[in-house]
């Protein structure tokens, strides 16, 4: 059982399932990572989830509908955005500022791939 006050680490799973509208599962995902925006809970992040995350959703053999590298990495901007979780950034290994206007760090590091 878990109170308000523990943390509760998010899943790949939950983070593929929300952003994939076709999955069975996405209108739960999509309510826990909305819970999450509005800073409803202490989620948390982990480089590692964000890596499958990146992973999974760049892979057509994982997925029916695969995401390009910056599009999966700007979905990895909104998750680190979320409230509640300021050190995720850091944890992350994001030493300067992710921008979706090009410039930052979400451009350079999509297009190695």
């Amino acid at each position: 059982m878990t109170t308000e006050s523990e943390p509760m680490l998010l899943d790949t799973n939950v983070l593929v399932y929300a952003l994939d509208e076709e999955s069975p599962h996405h209108v739960p995902s999509r309510a826990v990572l909305e819970r999450a925006s509005r800073g409803d809970g202490d989620y948390r992040l982990s480089s590692q989830i964000l890596a499958e995350f990146f992973a999974v959703v760049t892979n057509p053999r994982r997925v029916r509908a695969p995401r390009a590298a910056i599009e999966a990495v700007e979905a990895i901007d909104a998750f680190l955005a979320m409230p509640g979780d300021q050190p995720a950034r850091e944890r992350a290994g994001c030493r300067e500022p992710m921008a979706r206007d090009g410039s930052g760090v979400s451009r350079r590091w999509a297009e190695r791939f």
